[in-house]
């Protein structure tokens, strides 16, 4: 073996390695219409793979191949900038460019093709000291705590623990503080709040006024989300806040039509 692909293949291993370790995070944004990247994402996500999906919403009168000719150059570009400092703040980085009828059917598609565990919904963050974490009545557990953990042990912020839901017992509460301390965080460091409202999303948006990232999980599809649509989108627009939202384990369908570009290198 020729010692340029012996060190191709040590990349590639040590690649693979960093990789297995860290939880997959999707950050989607939208392409050319002022959404961008606020600069604290990248140290939020240092200890993370991330797969960032720059997206195009095609207009209903123009296909999406002919979207990908016009703006792919520019799209490529941005993504490989983005890369580099999400690679430069420590984090490993899988990047493609989407032009697309249907973002959300897009991100859903995106997310199982690279098997993420979590989803970030962008907004303002800085130096990340408490992170509220809502804890529902079906709370995996050892999933949710695997992946907040490795985002977080490291910088140890104080976490704050939110029930929502009438159906969540102070004892499932106190699983997930119980959890927390077994794999490294220090008891003190983790406190119970409490909010007046009652439902869900002002329960935590009243919650999280004083917090720098809000985790919460994707909920299962039921009436709600027909109805009021989305609680993390929701979250979001009452929050000022970074929402990191972890997936259930749960199949995504998606049909859409877009045109997803091979990753940006």
């Amino acid at each position: 073996m020729s010692e340029p692909i012996r060190e191709w293949v040590s990349e590639l291993r040590r690649a693979t390695i960093d990789t297995a370790e860290r939880p997959t995070i999707l950050v989607p944004f939208e392409l050319f219409r002022g959404e961008s990247i606020p600069p604290g994402t990248f140290e939020l996500l240092a200890e993370t793979h991330v797969v960032l999906l720059g997206y195009f919403k095609v207009p209903d009168q123009t296909a999406p191949g002919q979207a990908s000719m016009q703006f792919e150059e520019r799209g490529e570009q941005l993504l490989e900038d983005l890369s580099d400092r999400f690679e430069e703040a420590g984090a490993v980085v899988d990047s493609l460019l989407c032009f697309t009828r249907d973002p959300d059917d897009s991100v859903a598609r995106i997310a199982m093709d690279f098997d993420c565990e979590a989803r970030l919904i962008i907004n303002q963050v800085a130096d990340v000291e408490d992170v509220l974490l809502a804890v529902t009545a079906d709370l995996d557990t050892e999933t949710v705590i695997g992946i907040f953990g490795a985002m977080f042990l490291q910088s140890r912020p104080t976490v704050h623990l939110l029930d929502i839901g009438k159906e969540v017992s102070p004892e499932a509460v106190d699983r997930v503080r119980r959890t927390l301390v077994s794999i490294g965080f220090d008891d003190e460091d983790i406190t119970v709040r409490d909010a007046r409202a009652r439902r869900p999303v002002p329960r935590v948006v009243e919650a999280a006024a004083d917090v720098d990232v809000v985790v919460i999980t994707r909920q299962r599809h039921g009436l709600e989300t027909y109805i009021l649509g989305d609680r993390a989108k929701r979250i979001a627009k009452g929050y000022v806040g970074p929402v990191l939202v972890i997936y259930e384990k749960t199949g995504i369908d998606s049909n859409g039509d877009d045109t997803t570009s091979t990753p940006a290198e």
